[in-house]
């Protein structure tokens, strides 16, 4: 499954350009870590030019959806793709 989340349809995106990729990279996994319903062991989290990047296996759907919800609040994240896959 591959959501992908594009700030171009809710509005500009300029506070990308004032973050580099290792600060957004930096809060992103803060706020999984800190997130009770994703519960991270394989979660890999790549950043370039704002565009976030989720990548392996959490518990649940739920899990999957939450991820990728967290990744969009941080600022300067213009795009999420959720590639993350939910345990069967």
């Amino acid at each position: 499954m591959t959501d992908e989340y594009d700030s171009r349809l809710i509005g500009p995106a300029q506070a990308s350009a004032f973050r580099s990729s290792d600060q957004i990279h930096e809060d992103v996994v803060e706020l999984i870590r800190m997130n009770d319903v994703i519960h991270p062991k394989d979660i890999d989290v790549s950043v370039e030019n704002g565009i976030v990047t989720l990548r392996g296996r959490v518990d649940s759907e739920a899990a999957v959806n939450e991820a990728g919800q967290v990744a969009r609040e941080v600022i300067g994240v213009t795009k999420v793709r959720n590639e993350l896959e939910a345990a069967a």
